[in-house]
């Protein structure tokens, strides 16, 4: 016999359901992001340019800046990706928001150390 899931009764209340994923999310990109700051975090950040070329240093700033965020916006996409995973949006469900939560908080620590390179 197969078993089947009871729907929630409607109790007239605001929906909530937002926030769980909301806060999963959060949690996971917020702790990745510690733990990635507290063991490979450089100071002077990853001077990409220097390593291609040796522009002159607004040029390099500007290039290092908008490599930022570009992976600050590929962090954010895959934030929301996942977060649209866990609510049902997108096919893949709960493991599918944790790996997109994962490539969030490496796209977003990526982000973080090019910006401090461009400083």
């Amino acid at each position: 016999m197969p078993m089947h899931r009871q729907p929630e009764p409607d109790l007239g209340g605001p929906d909530m359901s937002w926030i769980v994923p909301l806060a999963v999310m959060t949690v996971v990109v917020v702790i990745g992001l510690g733990v990635l700051m507290a063991v490979a975090h450089r100071s002077e950040g990853w001077p990409i340019i220097a390593f291609l070329a040796k522009p002159a240093a607004p040029v390099a700033a500007a290039i290092q800046l908008g490599l930022g965020g570009v992976a600050g916006a590929i962090g954010v996409t895959y934030a929301r990706r996942g977060y649209r995973h866990w609510r049902g949006e997108l096919s893949g469900g709960i493991p599918s928001a944790l790996f997109g939560a994962v490539i969030a908080v490496a796209a977003l620590f990526a982000a973080i150390e090019l910006i401090s390179a461009a400083w």
